[in-house]
């Protein structure tokens, strides 16, 4: 007997992209704050997690928009359509990171601009990861109550 998967995968997917975007601002302080992953390979470490989060939010919206039918049987199109629009947004900051974080890495590896200019573009990719970190919050609080709140997710035709 094969087993079958009722739960969706979103709500699993979901936490990597979200905590990782919340821990990158830490990692980068991390490597501005240690000269040896500053000149070494921090940049590149640093890519290479940012890529995780790009990654995983990039699932995380396809593996949404499959639990949206199930959603929508309870919970109106328009608040859907809120959550699915942060989700959107948080995408795109986790990319615009991500460039940012591989511009510091090139710097860093090409000893471009030297020390400063090292710093600087991490320093960059800290604000955009701050910005990304700030948008996962309010992405999550928001699917959050679509569930705990609305009752997505919850499948009525189910009897106990």
């Amino acid at each position: 007997m094969t087993p079958t998967f009722e739960l969706p995968l979103h709500p699993a997917l979901v936490h990597l992209p979200l905590g990782l975007a919340a821990a990158m601002p830490l990692l980068i302080l991390l490597v501005l704050g240690m000269r040896s992953l500053r000149e070494g390979g921090g940049g590149f470490l640093l890519s290479f997690a940012q890529v995780l989060v790009l990654g995983g939010a990039i699932a995380s919206l396809r593996t949404g928009e499959e639990a949206e039918e199930i959603a929508e049987e309870v919970v109106s199109h328009d608040l859907i359509h809120e959550h699915e629009e942060l989700a959107e947004q948080f995408t795109v900051l986790a990319g615009l990171t991500l460039l940012s974080l591989l511009a510091a890495a090139v710097v860093q590896h090409k000893g471009i601009g030297g020390t400063r200019a090292a710093t600087g573009t991490l320093a960059v990719g800290l604000g955009l990861s701050i910005l990304t970190a700030g948008q996962g919050v309010r992405t999550g609080h928001e699917g959050g109550e679509l569930v705990f709140e609305h009752g997505a997710g919850v499948n009525r035709s189910k009897t106990p």
